[in-house]
């Protein structure tokens, strides 16, 4: 498992979240995570990175589709920001 500074790989990830790597560039693509990248353009995964996948798995699994799952993504980051949400 690569690391660096605490954050893992794609490999690494994909194993510690239970998903491909494909679900993960596919979850990036669709807006749901944002791992950061070196600059050299290597995605890294922090530990929010990876639970974020696997309650994005968890929720495909109970059957719901890409859209409430992006939904209920917003609705949590605006939870923790403290936001209305009307922002």
């Amino acid at each position: 498992m690569f690391m660096d500074n605490k954050r893992l790989f794609i490999g690494g990830s994909s194993r510690r979240a239970g998903v491909s790597e494909r679900m993960l560039r596919y979850d990036e693509q669709e807006g749901l995570l944002r791992p950061a990248r070196t600059a050299s353009g290597y995605r890294l995964y922090g530990d929010m990175d990876v639970q974020t996948a696997q309650r994005i798995r968890m929720l495909s699994m109970a059957g719901l589709n890409i859209d409430i799952v992006r939904r209920r993504r917003r609705v949590s980051r605006v939870a923790r920001a403290g936001l209305p949400s009307s922002c």
